[in-house]
């Protein structure tokens, strides 16, 4: 175990800053979407999704969640095109590409789940069925037309 040294209030303020979450998504952010600018605004953004997210607002989840499903799937496509068509159906790498396509499926499948869990359930319509003698009730999907 190290011995517990006295730091000051600067060196404890820089390792607030540097472990915190909001900026370390605003530095990746930026380093990936290869821009430049005020990093405060984006931090600010970003602690503003996690308020609402505490206030139960899931939004931006099931913003992601759908935006991850449709990546996903544009992946799973191209990479089984790929596998075809791009010439590496007849050296061997047929194989690796839909492997990784089937990986992205799968993935697309458990952000499908996932975000069904966020959407309300379909509204559903108890009504007597045609064949009895309307003493029983079959349930039918309320259609929107």
């Amino acid at each position: 175990m190290t011995d517990i040294k006295k730091h000051s209030d600067y060196d404890r303020e820089m390792a607030r800053l540097i472990l915190d979450p909001s900026l370390q998504a605003a530095n990746t952010i930026q380093h990936v979407m290869g821009v430049s600018g005020n990093r405060g605004a984006l931090i600010d953004e970003l602690e503003n999704q996690i308020e609402a997210l505490e206030s139960g607002d899931v939004t931006t989840i099931k913003q992601n969640l759908y935006s991850q499903i449709l990546t996903l799937n544009m992946l799973f496509h191209d990479l089984c095109v790929s596998a075809k068509h791009g010439g590496h159906y007849t050296n061997g790498y047929s194989q690796h590409f839909l492997s990784v396509a089937l990986k992205c499926q799968r993935q697309a499948m458990q952000s499908i789940a996932l975000l069904s869990a966020y959407l309300p359930p379909p509204c559903i319509e108890a009504k007597a069925s045609e064949h009895n003698s309307g003493n029983e009730l079959s349930a039918m999907e309320k259609s929107d037309g």
